[in-house]
């Protein structure tokens, strides 16, 4: 058995960034993401998100030695600068301080998006914060995919970086077809995993900012049963869809993380991904809240190369802070 087990996709809501949303609300305002954040009772009733101990104690029992922390949703749109840079700040600041109680955690840092110049502020400083291993972004900021050429110049400074970029689901919801049942998350998370890559390698920005290594969560949504498809649809319209190889090549150079998946699903993405291109993920909180070691069972049951995986996998895993 492996000795180096590293937990690419977890989530918490450091006391720092928990207050800030209160402060952000009285100081400048508030908005609908800031008001759907506030009222989220996830973070007061589930003490995996907030208790360290306990989660301490979880992966000792699971013999995870590396997990790193990322915002989950919402994020928090508001429309001044000064409100996301507090609360980007508030975050990274109490993961690194998170870091500092158990050296286990890393975290990848949140930025104040959509303010670029902002963001590259933020991600110059938090090189220096204890425990940072890279960067997660939402797969679309506010409605805005990151083919948008507003994102260059944040996507350059990543990229001279050779930043970990974890791009997680923020919400989707079609009107009309989504909003009932739950399936803004249980359908429309897939799919904002989906077109995000999908984004990712049509647009080249793969190809345009190369030293990025990007994850794309839960095996990537949809793209390990559509590859084919996609292959096909774009062989018989290469003028419209443009590119100069076939998307699958693209879509085979993005890490995919194994967070909220079955022992079928885990088979499926190997036999067509690649099992090189898998990376360890729990998602936790979310799933699997007390027993982490079901996720670590399932990599070691299904893989022969199990420690790759479960050691990062292609990924150049940062164990101390990003230089």
């Amino acid at each position: 058995m492996t000795t180096s087990i590293v937990d690419v996709h977890s989530h918490w809501f450091p006391p720092e960034y928990r207050a800030a949303l209160t402060e952000v609300r009285e100081r400048y305002g508030p908005c609908e993401s800031l008001d759907r954040a506030l009222a989220d009772e996830r973070v007061a009733t589930i003490p995996e998100f907030t208790d360290l101990d306990l989660r301490g104690r979880l992966l000792t029992d699971a013999a995870i030695t590396t997990q790193i922390l990322s915002l989950s949703t919402p994020h928090v749109w508001h429309p001044d600068v000064s409100a996301r840079r507090r609360l980007a700040e508030a975050f990274n600041d109490g993961c690194a301080s998170a870091h500092g109680v158990d050296a286990r955690l890393l975290f990848l840092a949140t930025l104040p998006l959509p303010f670029v110049d902002a963001c590259i502020e933020e991600l110059r400083r938090v090189r220096w914060l204890p425990g940072c291993a890279g960067i997660s972004v939402p797969t679309h900021v506010d409605g805005v995919g990151w083919d948008d050429a507003r994102w260059t110049p944040l996507l350059e400074e990543l990229d001279r970086g050779g930043q970990t970029v974890l791009v997680h689901p923020d919400g989707f919801c079609a009107r009309g077809l989504l909003t009932q049942y739950y399936l803004d998350w249980t359908v429309g998370a897939p799919f904002e995993d989906t077109l995000c890559a999908m984004k990712l390698v049509h647009s080249g920005i793969i190809d345009r900012f190369p030293r990025i290594e990007w994850i794309v969560p839960h095996l990537g949504g949809l793209v390990p049963m559509i590859l084919d498809r996609v292959d096909r649809i774009w062989a018989l319209n290469k003028e419209k869809v443009g590119g100069e190889y076939p998307p699958s090549q693209g879509l085979r150079r993005l890490a995919y993380d194994t967070a909220n998946t079955t022992p079928q699903t885990l088979r499926l993405a190997a036999a067509v991904l690649g099992a090189d291109r898998l990376v360890f993920g729990t998602d936790f909180p979310y799933i699997d809240r007390h027993d982490l070691a079901r996720p670590v069972r399932d990599i070691y049951t299904e893989f022969a190369d199990a420690g790759q995986i479960l050691a990062g996998g292609p990924l150049s895993i940062r164990k101390e802070s990003v230089r």
